[in-house]
């Protein structure tokens, strides 16, 4: 079955940190959820921008549909691009060990960037399911 990757609002499309009650703000970013599908797995994650210096793939869950068996032994791999300010293009890569949890939970993930960058980023996450046999695979992106 080939995957398919949806990107999609988290709540009203783009939410913002409230301010705190104090003399320090909240960092604001920009929240996006993305999710992909192979066989009977959903791979969803969620990207932060914070502005155009940080990006963070902060949480994700692994939901199992129809049944399907399969181990805790899953894999989310992070992939941001941009372009830096003095125009070369950039890119970090972060890879998940081999014991990601496919349960329907959120749990945090935290795999983030610090780079200027100019004019935009794309952010890939890649699900690798855990089940007997080959395991399926999947990647969902998102821009900004």
């Amino acid at each position: 079955m080939a995957a398919t990757a949806v990107v999609a609002g988290l709540g009203a499309s783009m939410l913002a940190t409230p301010a705190i009650a104090s003399d320090r703000m909240a960092p604001t970013y920009t929240s996006q959820l993305i999710s992909c599908s192979s066989g009977n797995f959903r791979g969803e994650a969620v990207v932060k921008f914070y502005s155009h210096e940080l990006v963070q793939v902060s949480d994700y869950r692994i939901i199992k549909l129809n049944g399907q068996s399969g181990g805790s032994k899953a894999n989310v791999n992070t992939t941001i691009w941009g372009e830096s300010l003095s125009g070369y293009y950039s890119s970090f890569s972060k890879d998940s060990p081999d014991a990601m949890k496919q349960d329907g939970v959120w749990r945090p993930l935290g795999h983030s960037a610090f780079r200027k960058l100019n004019s935009w980023l794309d952010v890939e996450v890649q699900f690798i399911f855990d089940k007997s046999g080959s395991d399926p695979r999947c990647t969902a992106s998102t821009g900004y």
